[in-house]
C-alpha cells in the first residue's frame, strides 16, 4: 500500500487501480459531508498503512479520511 496522505481523493483512488483495487471508500475526516468530486479532496490519513501489500482482495476495505482541499487535516 502506497503512501497516499497529501494525496488528491481522486489520484490516490486511481493509483489503487493501478493495484487491482477498482472500489476504494472515503470519509470526511471534519464530519459527515459527501465526496461528490473526488477531485476536491484531499487524503489525509488511510486505514491500511503504507508498505502493507495489498491485493484486490481488499476490495472495498481500503478508507481515506479527507478534507476539502483548501482545508488542513485534523
Amino acid at each position: 500500500m502506497p503512501d497516499m496522505t497529501g494525496q488528491v481523493l481522486q489520484d490516490a483512488q486511481d493509483a489503487m487501480q493501478t493495484l487491482g483495487v477498482m472500489y476504494s471508500t472515503s470519509h470526511d475526516a471534519l464530519g459527515s459531508r459527501m465526496q461528490l468530486l473526488d477531485r476536491d479532496w484531499l487524503v489525509c490519513d488511510q486505514n491500511i498503512p503504507a508498505g502493507q501489500q495489498v491485493t484486490g482482495e481488499v476490495e472495498g476495505q481500503i478508507d481515506f479520511g479527507v478534507v476539502k482541499l483548501s482545508e488542513s487535516c485534523p
